[in-house]
């Protein structure tokens, strides 16, 4: 029965992108080697992978001579439950989006088919990171949709660190930089002057670009110590 859990196809694991993921995972040491040596996803959550083994490890062996590393299969199983937990975070904030938009028939019946969904099932017993993105994504839309309603900064800032988050699960997810800038201006044009609508999307817009990639930056240290294999 554990074939249908988390441990489905053990011990050979043949999904190509759980395979890259746990083996850039599983070569990692805290204190020998830290670059994932796999750019084709970012740095964020194979790190997250990492550190949730190690204590995992540290729990169950504190002793242990390799309490510093993570082996290949605790790294897939770890994955996966990560795939689950955003999974239920994602149906959470899609009930909370809808209830916030419309009502709360509207948001139940976005929850039941969110529950339902075969692509939510699926991916939730992967471990990739299509619903780590799915997570992070949406919570921007939510983020930026607080901006609109509220107009308060707080939410610009918040809304530019999950962006730099989501570009660090997946460098492609840069192109979301235009939601906000998009949300900026629209603001903007929506209350005052030619003049204070310029300066405010400038401000905004620096906002955005400062926070996101300094958040980028922490999470993917070495896209630039590592400079020649993150182009590459």
């Amino acid at each position: 029965s554990v074939s249908y859990n988390l441990y489905w196809g053990s011990p050979y694991y043949f999904h190509p992108d759980e395979r890259n993921i746990a083996s850039s995972v599983s070569q990692l040491h805290l204190f020998n080697n830290f670059n994932p040596h796999f750019f084709a996803y970012g740095a964020f959550p194979i790190y997250s992978i990492y550190i949730v083994g190690l204590i995992v490890s540290f729990v169950s062996n504190p002793l242990a001579k390799n309490s510093f590393d993570v082996n290949f299969e605790q790294a897939i199983i770890i994955s996966r439950i990560f795939s689950s937990v955003f999974t239920t975070f994602t149906i959470f904030l899609i009930f909370k989006i809808a209830r916030s938009i419309y009502n709360k028939l509207t948001a139940s019946i976005a929850l039941i088919l969110s529950m339902t969904s075969v692509g939510y099932l699926q991916y939730s017993h992967f471990g990739t990171f299509e619903m780590w993105l799915s997570f992070f994504y949406l919570f921007l839309f939510y983020l930026l949709y607080l901006f609109l309603k509220e107009r308060k900064l707080k939410f610009i800032v918040f809304a530019s660190i999950v962006l730099g988050v989501a570009i660090s699960i997946k460098i492609s997810s840069i192109v979301l930089i235009m939601s906000p800038i998009i949300i900026i201006l629209y603001a903007s044009y929506k209350n005052g002057e030619l003049l204070e609508i310029i300066n405010r999307s400038i401000k905004l817009t620096s906002t955005v670009i400062f926070f996101s990639s300094l958040t980028y930056l922490i999470l993917n240290p070495y896209s630039l110590m590592d400079n020649a294999s993150f182009i590459g």
